[in-house]
């Protein structure tokens, strides 16, 4: 639940930060197969603890009609899934919110899907639809006060929507009944990249059954500058054997990597004195073969790229998942 709600939290500030982008038309999606119905299920595990403490009961109910898996863009679909639960559960004091999943057939002849958000709540007057959709704008003046929340939910989670094929519209709403939202959305298989191995880890590899020893004998040189994150990931990599040692900012990191024969080098990105980006280029430059992993909480499109055209050889997300750490080390680390 921590970790979930941690999650939750970075998506709020990310919603701010998504702003300017869409604003500037700088958003970028990265496209996968996904199951509609799975990512339903994730954002009612995550929004179940905002249910319970309002006493509202949250569900899903599937018709059946979607297809079950379509290419699109995961994370934001999350975003604007969760952006729309989250308003429904804001604005319903008794009751239930529930996600209805469904499916559609577009003019093209393709079959899409759609997620409805019913909810018993306030409901919304004829006069207020109409200002729903604007960045910073609620219902009325009031609802900021009693509500709370920034007015951009709605306009963000529409602006993502269109910019991926899809739409968000109020279906239908009566006030001290409810409303109905629509979030559509398109299959983009021709905008699915190729798959990579270099920039990341697949499932299959990740969910593989690590065994005690698994990093026995590696030597591993992490640069990271947070203490808390060097002591987490020491921990995580010395408890299947490794031996780690830490370098706290790029420069440092450069100087211990060409002095050293590490394995593996993990690399933070954001750090004082030299940056990951700078030390990764700087060692590529001086012949540097050792594999280099990027420690990133922004594993969006453009920095997955940067990190590329550096020379990281993958890159691992942030909060890490000790899971993936380990795969990844024993995958990629150098055999001498």
């Amino acid at each position: 639940i921590l970790k979930k709600n941690g999650e939750q939290l970075g998506l709020v500030i990310n919603d701010i930060l998504d702003l300017s982008k869409v604003e500037t038309d700088q958003i970028t999606f990265e496209y996968m197969k996904v199951k509609p119905l799975q990512i339903a299920q994730e954002v009612v595990s995550l929004m179940s603890v905002i249910a319970n403490e309002k006493k509202l009961e949250l569900s899903i109910e599937d018709d059946g009609s979607a297809p079950p898996e379509i290419a699109t863009d995961p994370t934001r679909t999350k975003q604007v899934l969760m952006n729309l639960v989250n308003n429904a559960l804001k604005f319903t004091k008794a009751g239930s919110i529930k996600i209805k999943l469904t499916g559609y057939w577009e003019n093209s002849g393709e079959k899409c899907c759609a997620f409805e958000i019913i909810d018993t709540g306030i409901g919304i007057p004829p006069e207020s639809k109409e200002v729903l959709f604007k960045m910073f704008s609620q219902g009325d003046n009031s609802m900021t006060r009693t509500y709370g929340g920034t007015g951009l939910g709605l306009a963000l989670s529409r602006s993502l929507a269109r910019a991926m094929g899809g739409n968000v519209r109020l279906i239908k709403s009566e006030v001290g009944v409810g409303s109905t939202f629509r979030f559509t959305i398109q299959s983009r298989e021709d905008l699915m990249p190729k798959i990579d191995k270099s920039l990341g880890i697949q499932q299959n590899e990740v969910t593989q059954k690590i065994q005690p020893d698994e990093l026995k004998g590696m030597q591993i040189l992490l640069v990271e500058d947070s203490p808390d994150n060097q002591e987490l990931i020491k921990q995580y990599l010395e408890r299947y054997g490794a031996h780690v040692e830490i370098a706290e900012n790029g420069e440092e990191g450069v100087t211990k990597a060409l002095a050293n024969g590490f394995d593996i080098v993990l690399m933070d990105l954001q750090m004082p004195v030299m940056d990951g980006y700078s030390a990764t280029a700087k060692l590529r430059e001086k012949n540097f073969r050792i594999p280099i992993v990027a420690l990133t909480a922004h594993a969006m499109a453009d920095v997955k790229d940067k990190c590329e055209e550096v020379g990281f050889t993958t890159h691992l997300p942030k909060p890490i998942d000790w899971r993936q750490l380990v795969t990844t080390v024993k995958l990629y680390a150098y055999r001498h």
